[in-house]
């Protein structure tokens, strides 16, 4: 074997490889300065505030993959930064959730976040009920505009006032003919109804 050519052969690739490394980097680099840039025109403009459900990103999970940035059809609401998803303009955000699903980590959730200050979103517990004990709400009126969670809510709502029906008795009463009331029928409702129907509750 010619080993002085085989290391002038190693010597050289790790070369090539090496520049390619420097020249990405830096190509890394000018873009990244762009999109913080972006950034800080988003903060300025306000855009960068979510309005409502908008991508909750756990920077110890994400691998910087651009699988989300690419899933996004509004456009520029996610942008990697530095090797991190960041939200960039956060209010074009309108719940489709495919961000979440492309995301091969989990390190993306779809949530509302801090919604103290909206006066349009009712407070409910953990258990989706409201300040009037029985009355729950799930779906849309929630504030979160996705069919899935819609329908995760209604038939989470379900389960909890069965869970409590059972508790109390276990047993029908004549005073109580139906054992839940559904308002309305958009993908929460049916979600519920077809719950109940599971469950065997009225």
């Amino acid at each position: 074997m010619n080993w002085p050519l085989a290391v002038g052969v190693a010597s050289f690739l790790c070369s090539v490889l090496l520049a390619v490394a420097i020249w990405q980097h830096r190509i890394r680099g000018a873009a990244d300065r762009r999109l913080l840039e972006q950034l800080q025109e988003c903060r300025a403009e306000g855009s960068d505030r979510p309005i409502a459900q908008h991508p909750q990103i756990n920077p110890y999970l994400c691998v910087g993959c651009f699988s989300c940035v690419r899933a996004c059809p509004e456009g520029n609401v996610l942008a990697v930064v530095q090797g991190k998803a960041r939200l960039m303009r956060a209010s074009r955000c309108v719940g489709y959730g495919y961000c979440q699903d492309a995301c091969p980590v989990g390190a993306l959730t779809v949530g509302l976040g801090d919604v103290q200050s909206r006066s349009d979103i009712p407070v409910l517990s953990p258990e989706l009920e409201t300040s009037v004990p029985g009355i729950f709400i799930a779906g849309e009126l929630g504030g979160i505009a996705l069919i899935r969670h819609a329908m995760q809510q209604g038939s989470q709502v379900v389960r909890t006032i069965s869970d409590r029906l059972g508790a109390r008795d276990g047993a029908r009463s004549e005073q109580r003919p139906i054992d839940v009331l559904i308002v309305g029928s958009g993908p929460a409702g049916i979600a519920a109804a077809l719950q109940a129907k599971h469950i065997g509750i009225s």
